[in-house]
């Protein structure tokens, strides 16, 4: 999905990154292309998204290479996407492609998940929304709580309020690998973004941190799971990220070589 097709630098691949990430692209400028990959039609196209994702990344990372063969490869994923990102780009490696960088935004750590539990992350959400109930003018905090409360009866409570998809049963058997898996150590350079307005237990940098071994950076973003990719949030965003990027571009040509 061409989001932003345009430039001669080696391009951005984004799972799942259709519409939502076009402010993103716009202001890392017309020379960087910025590809979103349909995840589901992919999975789709294996009859069905595997129980492990690690063969779900095997799929996906077949498909890229058979569009582009060389890399070298870029990859970004939000929320759960973000897991499957970090899979792709492991099995990247393994298989000796150049990932100059891997970007993580807003990504749960499914072991931490795992030790967080359904309703600890329930109760955190719900102390979460009435905090920022609270915040809202005067008129408006009734509303603002209930629409957040229904999210709050969410699959997906796990992984910061999953957007909805075109593609539910695909989704449910994608969270569902995701929230099994167990990150190897990724040897890689990598960055994480987290919002600055999230429930307190849903913070992952730390466990991130332990599973990126090689060079990782780790950014407090201003807004919540989905304004921190909207304006005016993003103009933020993009500036904390586009220095990894520099860096990464700079060597990917000569990593490509060797």
């Amino acid at each position: 999905m061409p989001i932003q097709p345009h430039g001669s630098k080696p391009p951005i691949l984004w799972l799942d990154g259709g519409s939502t990430f076009l402010p993103l692209s716009e202001r890392l400028g017309t020379d960087q292309p910025f590809y979103g990959i349909h995840v589901d039609a992919i999975l789709e196209k294996a009859g069905g998204c595997p129980k492990k994702l690690e063969d779900a990344a095997r799929l996906v990372v077949a498909t890229l290479r058979k569009e582009r063969p060389n890399g070298p490869y870029f990859i970004g994923g939000w929320c759960t996407s973000g897991i499957l990102a970090y899979a792709v780009a492991e099995e990247f490696r393994r298989q000796g492609c150049d990932v100059p960088l891997l970007m993580l935004v807003h990504a749960f750590h499914p072991v931490k998940s795992r030790e967080i539990g359904e309703i600890r992350a329930f109760l955190s959400k719900f102390r979460f929304h009435i905090a920022q109930t609270m915040l809202q003018p005067k008129g408006t905090r009734i509303r603002y709580f209930f629409e957040r409360l229904r999210g709050l009866s969410d699959a997906a409570n796990l992984r910061g309020g999953r957007e909805a998809v075109l593609q539910p049963k695909l989704r449910t058997q994608l969270d569902k690998a995701a929230l099994r898996y167990t990150p190897p150590r990724y040897p890689g350079p990598a960055v994480l973004f987290e919002p600055a307005d999230h429930p307190d237990v849903l913070d992952f940098a730390e466990y991130w941190h332990a599973s990126c071994v090689g060079e990782f950076t780790s950014y407090i973003a201003p807004g919540g799971h989905r304004t921190m990719l909207e304006p005016p949030c993003i103009d933020t965003f993009a500036a904390m990220l586009k220095p990894h990027l520099d860096k990464a571009m700079a060597t990917a040509p000569l990593r490509a070589i060797g």
